[in-house]
């Protein structure tokens, strides 16, 4: 929440500034209710996105291990590995940046491995991997593109040259 609530926090405050001292038509109050709306409605989205995660994945014979964290509470899952859909994706943080996400779905239940963006990306490849062989699935043309755009960035490529590089 650090990283990303107060950057924008405090642009909201200089704008606030900015705008109670050069545009005396409009009164500071306006500028105080629009702040005060803006932290209410990002402080709800962050605790939604940040209130669990998955932190470890295991993969036992036909089984998946899942354990994760919901505030201070750890849980673990159990899933089997053949009733999974598998999903590599790309979700946009940004102009020219991008996190990548692996979401495991099954019949009642889907999880996003990476959520919050603190996982190895050679590890979710791997994971990525390991569990198309286990189910006895090809990776596709789609899947190897957007492995190959996880490894550039795990490597430390720009987006100019994971875009327009070799």
């Amino acid at each position: 929440m650090k990283s990303t609530f107060l950057p924008l926090f405090a642009c909201m405050i200089i704008l606030f500034t900015i705008g109670v001292a050069f545009n005396g038509k409009m009164n500071w109050y306006v500028y105080l209710i629009l702040i005060c709306c803006y932290t209410i409605a990002f402080a709800i989205l962050t605790y939604f996105k940040t209130k669990s995660y998955i932190y470890a994945v295991h993969i036992n014979e036909e089984k998946l291990i899942i354990n994760g964290q919901t505030f201070n509470s750890k849980w673990t899952d159990n899933l089997e590995i053949n009733n999974l859909k598998l999903e590599l994706k790309g979700e946009a943080q940004g102009r020219g940046h991008s996190e990548y996400v692996l979401i495991l779905k099954s019949r009642d239940k889907k999880y996003k491995i990476n959520s919050l963006y603190n996982w190895d990306y050679f590890k979710l490849l791997e994971l990525f991997k390991e569990l198309k062989i286990v189910k006895g699935e090809k990776i596709i043309l789609d899947e190897k593109f957007l492995m190959d755009r996880i490894e550039k960035k795990a490597l430390g490529y720009s987006i100019i040259d994971i875009n327009f590089g070799d």
